[in-house]
């Protein structure tokens, strides 16, 4: 759909369904504050630069839970910062469990981001989850890390690192103005290679499954634009088919409880593991890998070419990539 078309469409999307949005993505499970929900819509953009080629981004998702999935995944992390660098990381939301944080004093802080991830000398650029609204999102915006890792400027903003622009939405925000400023920002953006990321997936074959709200609103944007749109909530890795070019990973394997991932009709590969995604950007293709807690590569495709390669690391047998 081209750009001028999802303009049309937008306002004919009605203010009731859209009011609904935060309440069907939270599920309900924990209550929401007012102060969460009346945040203002003050989105940004910036740019990054000397960054080298090709680029190295990190993602992690559903990693705030203490436990030693998050401590193995951040130790595996490190050993793979230590041979290939990561350029930045971005996180794809449930930053802490089971209530996000009080404050900017909160002892999550330290004990759930500074000690697991503060050594890796890694600059983060986060979105929020669910989890998080169930506690003060102001704080997780206004904290300041002694490291600089965590930079968080914005619920909502796109940023372009040489040839790739991302694009961090907040999927816990109902307000019908975050879907046209997306609209406007791809529209505007003259990268060769646009990934946007966010908590909730379009598609999946978690717990959670497809959401269709985000089909009706999100979708319409990045499909044919967008390279790829990467989602955590399901504590899972997977690759789903995409839609006009545009691919669904989920790399919500960083410390929550697991879950296992069904069949489901666009999975390419999907495993209930704990571990992380990178991404890394060349002129012609983008590499995609998934790393289990012990760092072995799980999964790896490249993205961006006529024709996708998928592959499964030579010890593993195909049937158990959706189990």
């Amino acid at each position: 759909m081209r750009s001028g078309a999802v303009r049309c469409w937008l306002p004919r999307v009605t203010t009731v369904f859209l009011a609904t949005l935060l309440a069907v993505l939270a599920g309900c499970e924990l209550p929401i504050s007012e102060a969460n929900r009346s945040l203002p819509f003050e989105p940004k953009e910036f740019r990054l630069n000397g960054m080298g080629r090709p680029l190295h981004v990190l993602v992690l998702g559903d990693f705030g839970w203490g436990g030693k999935g998050q401590r193995d995944v951040a130790q595996a992390i490190a050993g793979i910062h230590r041979d290939a660098p990561f350029h930045f990381g971005i996180t794809v939301g449930d930053n802490f469990y089971n209530r996000g944080v009080r404050s900017v004093d909160d002892r999550k802080w330290v004990e759930r981001w500074e000690q697991p991830y503060g050594g890796l000398g890694i600059r983060f650029y986060p979105t929020l989850g669910n989890h998080d609204y169930y506690g003060d999102v102001k704080a997780q915006l206004d904290y300041r890390s002694p490291r600089e890792n965590w930079q968080f400027r914005a619920r909502q903003y796109h940023f372009q690192v040489g040839d790739a622009e991302f694009f961090a939405l907040d999927t816990m925000d109902p307000n019908p103005a975050q879907m046209r400023w997306l609209d406007d920002a791809i529209g505007r953006s003259v990268a060769r290679w646009k990934i946007v990321y966010g908590h909730h997936p379009v598609y999946s074959g978690g717990k959670h499954g497809d959401s269709k709200v985000l089909e009706q609103t999100l979708l319409p944007l990045i499909r044919g634009r967008a390279v790829m749109y990467i989602a955590g909530h399901d504590h899972d890795m997977q690759h789903l088919k995409p839609v006009d070019g545009t691919h669904f990973f989920v790399s919500g394997g960083g410390g929550a409880r697991l879950r296992d991932p069904k069949p489901h009709p666009r999975s390419i590969f999907g495993k209930g593991v704990y571990g992380f995604m990178s991404l890394s950007v060349h002129d012609a293709f983008i590499e995609v890998q998934m790393f289990d807690r012990t760092g072995q590569v799980i999964y790896q495709t490249r993205v961006g070419e006529e024709s996708v390669q998928a592959h499964l690391p030579t010890d593993l047998v195909v049937t158990s990539a959706i189990r």
